[in-house]
């Protein structure tokens, strides 16, 4: 190369340089700007119990147990996710229950994501560019990378994920994916600091949640696809050490799994009873994964049969089928469309019923997925067409199409902002969720709003058949507070029946999901004392 050469090149160094850095600036921008009304929430759901009214996280001497793993052994919520647990205890010891940091550390780690997809966007898309540095093609590839990064990072369906701290699990492996993927991006394949850098995140990945065995697929697809080049060796070497590392932690969450457990009261069954009748419900839910990530209308906390109603076995596997060729016709054109299809498929596949599950269906499992998505949109914009203004057109649809959904990102996170909106959005878009009516019960028991909260409980009893246990000992307490304690206690004994455990609620409480203040309203009733005013589930 003469000088000349080096003379000319350097300015264009510097600005692809600066490029990179205003795209970085925006993206973050974009993603805190949207998510900064979560900031603003209260602790739902699951969080409720895991970082309000649980002392685990809050325990500074069980951080050793989890950095050593011993916690995979002990019965503990999320002992299977140490990583997960150790993010939890670090907000623990700086915010105390303080809702506001657990919700800006999700916020920043999705926003860490949303960099890295850039990053390794942008790369990918400049090594497949074949040497074609125009200026209109590098601005091209960069405006496409950048607007399917900022499709996952606004995307209404990855809100869950976000603004629950409990579910920042999925954050996590994401995370810790993307990163993996970036510095196999930059290992050179002889410096050994890198090497275990990648290992670590892939023990970050699955120690994060069980999604994270997807690390290993992502990172053989990212070798084949654009890596073959470096010397063979040491890249079979990291691979085989990524295998290792998930199999060794796959073996020990089952090996180490706590016999009886007092928070898992039981054990998940397959959808539909059966291996095969899962098989055959999963299309159903597959489908409705797509229709939600194409029109991202109908989210919900708690999916069941009622969700999957209007799709039909045949559709949906029509659907899948179709999805299945699209993406086997595009690799054909794109390495990054085939590397999008395997980080689509290797991140969902994990949360696809295979094995029994709590949650047969659920919007963060797709937090990972998207990323394949994003990959997509972004090896379609990157696409050079003939015609100026078609381009412009695409690009510009692409744009708006970010700013809908952002919009209807922060609409989504207004659902989260407390147990009431949560469990009242649910309930309207899934009138058949018995979780939901009776979570909506305890919410308006926590608002001070006791007719409702009967007439909630009323309704999860109808739904169950008289069957819920939760819904008698949660009218019990709101009968108590109006005064009727001979209906409270007749109401509770129904509860007993149902679920002994509920005789002795304080020592039972993890398991029958009661906080303290709740544990202690009940037990009330059973002792024939005043009963103390209780606090939110």
């Amino acid at each position: 190369m003469d000088a000349s050469t080096v003379i000319a090149e350097v300015p264009a160094r510097s600005r692809t340089g600066r490029g990179t850095f205003w795209i970085v600036a925006a993206l973050m921008a974009l993603t805190l700007g949207v998510y900064a009304v979560s900031l603003k929430s209260e602790l739902v759901y699951d969080a409720t119990f895991q970082i309000l009214d649980d002392d685990y996280i809050h325990t500074p001497r069980n951080l050793l147990d989890v950095l050593t793993l011993r916690v995979m052994s002990q019965d503990v919520l999320d002992f299977n996710r140490p990583v997960h647990l150790l993010v939890l205890m670090i907000d623990a010891l700086i915010w105390g229950r303080n809702p506001i940091g657990y919700h800006l550390t999700s916020i920043l780690f999705h926003t860490a994501s949303t960099v890295l997809l850039f990053l390794i966007l942008d790369r990918w898309l400049a090594e497949e560019s074949d040497g074609d540095s125009s200026a209109g093609q590098v601005s091209l590839r960069r405006v496409g990378a950048a607007l399917g990064a900022a499709l996952f990072a606004v995307h209404p369906v990855v809100a869950e994920a976000v603004a629950e701290p409990s579910y920042r699990e999925d954050v996590l492996a994401g995370f810790f994916l993307l990163m993996a993927v970036w510095l196999a991006g930059r290992w050179c394949g002889r410096t050994l600091g890198s090497a275990v850098g990648i290992l670590a995140c892939v023990l970050g990945a699955v120690g994060s949640k069980e999604i994270g065995v997807a690390v290993v697929p992502v990172l053989v697809a990212y070798w084949w696809l654009r890596r073959q080049d470096r010397p063979r060796g040491p890249w079979l070497a990291l691979l085989a050490g990524a295998a290792v590392i998930v199999l060794a932690f796959v073996c020990a969450r089952f090996a180490l799994e706590p016999t009886t457990s007092k928070v898992f009261a039981g054990k998940p069954s397959y959808l539909g009873g059966s291996f095969g009748a899962a098989i055959q419900i999963q299309p159903r839910i597959f489908t409705m994964y797509v229709r939600h990530l194409g029109w991202p209308t109908g989210l919900c906390a708690d999916y069941n049969n009622f969700s999957i109603k209007d799709i039909s076995a045949p559709a949906a596997w029509i659907t899948l089928g179709g999805i299945l060729l699209a993406q086997a016709v595009a690799a054909r054109f794109s390495r990054l469309m085939l590397m999008s299809a395997v980080v689509f498929w290797a991140t969902l596949l994990p949360a696809s019923n295979l094995l029994p599950m709590f949650r047969p269906a659920a919007d963060r499992y797709c937090y990972a997925p998207v990323i394949g998505v994003a990959m997509t949109v972004a090896a379609l914009l990157a696409v050079s067409i003939s015609g100026g203004v078609i381009q412009v057109a695409r690009l510009g649809i692409a744009g708006l199409a970010v700013v809908l959904l952002a919009v209807l990102c922060v609409e989504r996170q207004t659902v989260f902002a407390s147990s009431l909106n949560l469990w009242t959005d649910t309930i309207n878009t899934n009138p058949s969720s018995v979780t939901a009516a009776g979570n909506l019960g305890w919410a308006k028991l926590d608002a001070h709003d006791l007719a409702g909260a009967l007439d909630a409980f009323g309704r999860t009893i109808s739904m169950s058949q008289g069957k819920n246990a939760d819904a008698f000992a949660g009218a019990a307490i709101a009968l108590d507070e109006l005064g009727r304690r001979p209906d409270a206690e007749r109401v509770y004994l129904r509860a007993i029946e149902l679920n002994p455990m509920y005789a002795d609620p304080e020592p039972n409480r993890k398991t029958i999901l009661l906080t303290l203040s709740q544990a202690e309203a009940l037990g009330a009733i059973v002792r024939h004392q005043p009963a103390p005013s209780h606090g939110g589930r």
